[in-house]
């Protein structure tokens, strides 16, 4: 539930120090020889009043007002993000970030790999691929005695490409409300506090080796749970660090009340109320008609073993925001940069969040990785839209068209993935074969040595030398291609089985075959083939 703009507290304490203002304020004016009426007197009692208990955004008068103070004297926001360094621990580098009061180290959590997600409908999705948060929960306490600020899962994505027309827009419009996110990465950022762990770091040979022998017990018990994750290097680190916070860190950025500005660009940070930390609601921002979506889920335990979760998300939009994204959220005026900035590894926090206690890991459920496009409709459970990833964030992916696969799916599959922001480069020998197949990110050349506009996500192999020797996330290799290995089998094979249905098959860590209706839809169909 939204929290109301306006709030009346009159704890104790704060009865007894307006009290004593009240009567300071009337001594004083007695003492300059001013009349103390009872006008005055009751002018004074209202207005000391007011300023202590009435709270706009839950801050009182005082407090927005040292607030302002604070900002004018504050420093370069850059400045309080911590450069990291490299600490290998065996086979893995962990970039470690630290500042006078935290360290911490940053891991990418993927989870399965080519994981389908079911579109149920009514605002809701499953897939197998989530976070174990036992794991983290188990996580916080550490050996030594270490203490942990907490762990944030930041994970950020979209739904289709960024400002993108015409059949980014018709593609979002199919999918409906359900959460559906196309594209999507997830981290996460473990903090050490280092003023808690003065007694276990005694025992450390430094910080930063601490800090990323934590990491490196995190990564381990996650993949013991069949959940991929790796460490990010200090390189890594950077590249996210400019990738969810460079306008303001550069400064280019322009802070409003409800929103940070830049070149045209609107990010707006709300917050969530205890009781609207839920599954559904955290899934719900992937169904949000916004450019894209970072959300941050922060667990804490603390003295008593009590593990809470707070959490905001910050949108992405090409106008300024007027409204938030739905009722429940509470947006953080004044604090936008700051909000914004504690999605960022090294980054300062909000403080003061409403947070949940998380009795069982059960009460969330949150997704990991890409969705990916719409691949067909699962008939078996009740004609829901399945979705499927065809890149994976940890390593290269090899698809398998076999022969007799009806060329429009194909196509179909090209122009959902060039939708969501993946540049496609297709290779042939006959450009006929993809006449009309319409999309700025989607290039068909028939030279095997021309050179994309696009760094392509997905290159094509239609073929029959084989050429070229492309490198890409994703390759694609059409009947044509002579160059598929033959004893490799593919990450991703497509198999005609009727002229309706389609079988796709995956490998991996948890593989998957399944028989799909093929979808289509009419408005599609222009950007499939020439126009008539």
């Amino acid at each position: 539930m939204r929290a109301p703009t306006i709030t009346v507290r009159a704890p104790l304490d704060t009865v007894v120090k307006a009290e004593l203002a009240a009567i300071t304020i009337l001594a004083v004016l007695g003492v300059c020889g001013l009349l103390v009426n009872w006008t005055i007197l009751i002018a004074v009692v209202v207005l000391v009043t007011a300023v202590a208990v009435i709270r706009v955004y839950d801050k009182t008068g005082v407090a927005w007002i040292k607030k302002r103070i604070r900002d004018r004297f504050r420093g370069d926001p850059g400045e309080q993000i911590a450069l990291p360094i490299d600490i290998r621990r065996g086979e893995m580098v962990f970039g470690v970030q630290r500042d006078v009061t935290t360290a911490c180290v940053v891991i990418e959590v993927s989870g399965l790999s080519y994981q389908p997600t079911l579109l149920r409908g009514g605002g809701k999705s499953v897939t197998p691929n989530t976070l174990p948060v036992a794991v983290i929960k188990d996580q916080l306490v550490q050996p030594g005695p270490l203490v942990l600020d907490g762990i944030d899962v930041v994970s950020t994505g979209w739904r289709v490409r960024r400002r993108g027309h015409g059949f980014p827009q018709l593609y979002s419009n199919v999918l409906q409300g359900d959460p559906a996110a196309s594209e999507r990465r997830s981290y996460a950022i473990v903090r050490l506090d280092i003023d808690r762990s003065i007694s276990g770091l005694q025992l450390r040979e430094t910080v930063e080796e601490a800090t990323a022998a934590i990491g490196e017990r995190l990564v381990c018990a996650l993949q013991q749970e069949g959940c991929r994750a790796q460490p990010l290097s200090s390189a890594q680190v950077l590249d996210l660090v400019d990738e969810l916070g460079g306008p303001i860190l550069d400064g280019n950025a322009r802070e409003h009340s409800r929103y940070v500005e830049n070149a045209g660009t609107y990010w707006a940070t709300y917050v969530y109320s205890a009781e609207d930390i839920t599954s559904t609601n955290l899934n719900d921002v992937w169904s949000w008609r916004v450019d894209a979506a970072v959300t941050c889920v922060s667990f804490r335990r603390d003295e008593n073993g009590t593990v809470t979760a707070t959490a905001l998300v910050r949108t992405e939009t090409s106008q300024a925001p007027t409204l938030a994204p739905t009722v429940y959220l509470n947006s953080v005026p004044g604090y936008q940069v700051r909000a914004a900035l504690s999605v960022v590894p090294g980054g300062p926090r909000l403080a003061g969040l409403a947070a949940a206690v998380l009795e069982d890991q059960r009460q969330l459920t949150m997704p990991l990785a890409a969705a990916g496009v719409l691949v067909g409709i699962l008939e078996e459970e009740g004609d829901l839209p399945l979705l499927l990833p065809l890149t994976d964030p940890v390593h290269d992916t090899r698809a398998r068209v076999l022969a007799g696969v009806d060329s429009t799916y194909v196509r179909q599959l090209l122009l959902r993935s060039a939708a969501i922001g993946h540049a496609v480069s297709i290779y042939t020998d006959d450009a006929s074969r993809w006449a009309g197949l319409n999309d700025p990110l989607i290039e068909v050349h028939e030279s095997p040595t021309a050179t994309s506009q696009h760094n392509p996500v997905i290159v094509v192999k239609d073929r029959a030398d084989g050429r070229p020797q492309a490198v890409a996330r994703t390759i694609v290799s059409m009947p044509t291609d002579s160059s598929f290995p033959e004893r490799r089998e593919p990450d991703i094979a497509f198999k005609q089985v009727s002229p309706t249905h389609i079988q796709i098959s995956t490998t991996g860590t948890d593989p998957i075959t399944s028989i799909l209706r093929k979808a289509s839809f009419s408005d599609e169909r222009p950007y499939l083939s020439a126009m008539p």
